[in-house]
């Protein structure tokens, strides 16, 4: 309560301690004995209901977040702050943690570059990818957005760092943007480096070792019981 090492104050006052209480058992039962004197129905409730309070005002940040979001870019992603929550459950409730899925999203939609048509997918493959590699959610995201400014180009490169793009998309792309469709270029590209990215990501997360994978899926596990609690915030 002092502030004091634990073990130091053993060492210098044991013996004191010792002839109070009887004998160490006995001073560590006593201790033992108060702290769990702390824990009692009402203290239990009290903790449940701050923790179920603070998870409904985290679902309600949540949901301001992506009205933010659409608000901030005029809604470029044509979606509702709903819709956003709908694509959020479909993904994560597919394997991928909650935390990563949100991330993906709002990054995604902040930077409106990737059409609503294609966000699902996209998001799906951040997600994945960020979580199989390790890989920042941002920096991953980034790349979708990089398409959007610069098909071309960014085939160009994407193809050299993963391979997940080829020449045949180059020439579709190229002959959409000679034709005045450049939006459609923008989709079609990001949608093919979205689903080749994620066979990818499926293929890294196969290859991790069996405690490495049962920790994802605890995580999982509470991420989702989490959520079922900050749904009533939202």
């Amino acid at each position: 309560q002092g502030g004091q090492a634990p073990m130091t104050v053993l060492l210098q006052q044991g013996s004191q301690l010792s002839g109070m209480f009887g004998g160490m058992g006995a001073a560590a039962k006593a201790v033992g004995g108060y702290v769990i004197g702390l824990i009692n129905p009402f203290t239990v409730a009290a903790g449940a209901i701050a923790g179920i309070g603070y998870a409904m005002y985290r679902g309600a940040e949540q949901q301001r977040a992506y009205q933010n979001a659409l608000t901030l870019t005029g809604n470029a992603a044509g979606l509702t702050s709903a819709q956003l929550e709908a694509m959020e459950k479909r993904i994560a409730g597919a394997g991928n943690g909650y935390g990563e899925t949100r991330e993906a999203l709002l990054e995604l939609v902040k930077a409106g570059k990737v059409s609503g048509e294609a966000l699902e997918g996209v998001a799906r493959s951040v997600a994945k990818v960020a979580r199989a590699t390790g890989r920042d959610i941002k920096d991953v995201a980034k790349e979708y957005a990089s398409i959007a400014e610069a098909p071309l180009d960014a085939i160009v490169k994407l193809t050299k760092e993963s391979g997940a793009l080829s020449a045949a998309i180059y020439q579709q792309a190229e002959a959409l943007i000679k034709a005045g469709r450049e939006t459609e270029a923008v989709t079609l590209v990001q949608q093919t480096y979205a689903e080749n990215t994620e066979k990818l990501a499926k293929k890294a997360a196969e290859n991790i070792g069996w405690i490495e994978q049962a920790w994802k899926g605890a995580k999982n596990a509470a991420s989702a019981a989490a959520e079922g609690l900050m749904g009533l915030g939202k």
